[in-house]
């Protein structure tokens, strides 16, 4: 069994949102995905390991950094 090196940490919807927490096994990196469900558009910023649960309940902090 071969593990996959990305893997989905979390997701949530609220409203028209869908933020999903995503991290990197051999990179070691963690990121965040929002996605707007009314037009599908979709962003992505990599955050710091230590504050990733941050990131995912406040993305919009972080995707404007």
């Amino acid at each position: 069994m071969t593990r996959r090196p990305i893997r989905e940490l979390a997701k949530r919807r609220s409203a028209n949102l869908e933020v999903t927490l995503m991290w990197n096994r051999q990179s070691q990196r963690t990121w965040i995905s929002v996605r707007d469900l009314t037009n599908g558009s979709e962003s992505a910023v990599i955050v710091p390991n230590e504050r990733a649960l941050d990131a995912f309940e406040h993305p919009y902090v972080y995707m404007a950094a």
